[in-house]
């Protein structure tokens, strides 16, 4: 049985305790997955996988993988200013591709056609009849988000992300026409539109309803309360049988699930900082007119001394004498 560990303060210190208690409490809330990284940090081979050496040269003769990514337009796959994809779902399948030894490479995914990849990353899904599929490297809820001014009616159409798994939508919105959109972005965007009537998204892109004023319209209707499984689909045949038990190894020795919850607290962590950014642009018509002001009052400013000058000169000398007469004046009351 895992052992706690406590700290101990004296019985007549209370007050320490509290605020010993406090701390902690507002530690967890705020960083739920510090005893993953801290087990990480210091015991980095606790759960190392082992390979045989048949393994590793069977690594190693597969070269270059190609991996599909399903795009959200958020935290967990996007593309950057390069084309490149980055995000949560890709930094934790290069931690499982360098304990595997093997190399990736990355390509977004379409929802319209299947490009050529040797593996696709999307939600598990026991009646999927393509060929292996990895246990989940990845694991989150998904949201439903609806317009504020809707009256709790059960939404008719539903635009869907990708890696938003069957059971999910079954659960929050059993019965409605599913639409498969590409990404987060574009749900949000169909559900402004009135293409639809809500969006089934993942709930890492939450914090962006609550940043930007683009979707002030827009409120979380339900949470998931089953989680998602992201999992990596291999193609069927000897090789993908055996590339899977390599990949299942590598994901188990990682314990990649707690990585990813860790990843998604962190990806949460670092778009708040992002919100201050958005309450500047929700504002823009306001810090633009204040700006204006500001600089019309600074211009004032400068112009009035400059055409008044040599009368300004002339004010400040008078108050120098007079400063001085003062001066002179005490002195012959107190003489």
């Amino acid at each position: 049985e895992p052992e706690e560990a406590r700290l101990a303060v004296l019985a007549d210190n209370t007050a320490l305790a509290q605020t010993l208690d406090e701390a902690m409490a507002r530690l967890a809330a705020e960083r739920p997955a510090l005893e993953v990284q801290l087990t990480a940090r210091h015991f980095p081979d606790l759960h190392a996988p082992v390979f045989s050496q048949e393994e590793l040269a069977f690594a190693r003769a597969l070269g270059t993988l190609r991996v599909g990514l399903p795009l959200d337009g958020g935290p967990m796959a996007s593309l950057n200013a390069a084309g490149e994809v980055e995000g949560i779902a890709r930094d934790l399948l290069e931690e499982v591709a360098a304990a595997a030894g093997l190399t990736f490479a990355y390509t977004a995914l379409p929802l319209e056609e299947e490009p050529e990849v040797d593996l696709s990353a999307g939600p598990h899904c026991a009646a999927w009849q393509g060929g292996e599929q990895t246990m989940p490297f990845l694991v989150y809820r998904c949201a439903l988000v609806g317009r504020e001014d809707s009256r709790g009616a059960a939404p008719v159409c539903v635009a869907v992300a990708a890696g938003v798994g069957q059971d999910a939508a079954e659960e929050l919105c059993p019965g409605a026409v599913l639409m498969p959109m590409r990404g987060d972005e574009a749900c949000l965007d169909a559900v402004l539109d009135g293409k639809c009537d809500a969006a089934l998204i993942g709930e890492c892109s939450l914090p962006y309803l609550t940043g930007n004023s683009r979707w002030d319209a827009l409120k979380v209707l339900g949470l998931g309360s089953e989680e998602q499984h992201l999992c990596l689909r291999v193609p069927a045949g000897e090789d993908g049988a055996r590339l899977v038990e390599l990949l299942d190894k590598a994901i188990e020795g990682l314990d990649a699930r707690a990585m990813g919850n860790a990843a998604l607290w962190d990806a949460r962590r670092r778009l708040r900082p992002a919100r201050l950014a958005n309450l500047v642009v929700r504002y823009r018509s306001q810090w633009i007119a204040a700006c204006a002001l500001l600089l019309a009052a600074l211009a004032l400013l400068f112009w009035g001394v400059r055409r008044y000058r040599g009368r300004l000169r002339a004010l400040v000398e008078r108050c120098g004498e007079l400063a001085r007469l003062c001066d002179h004046s005490q002195e012959g009351v107190l003489a």
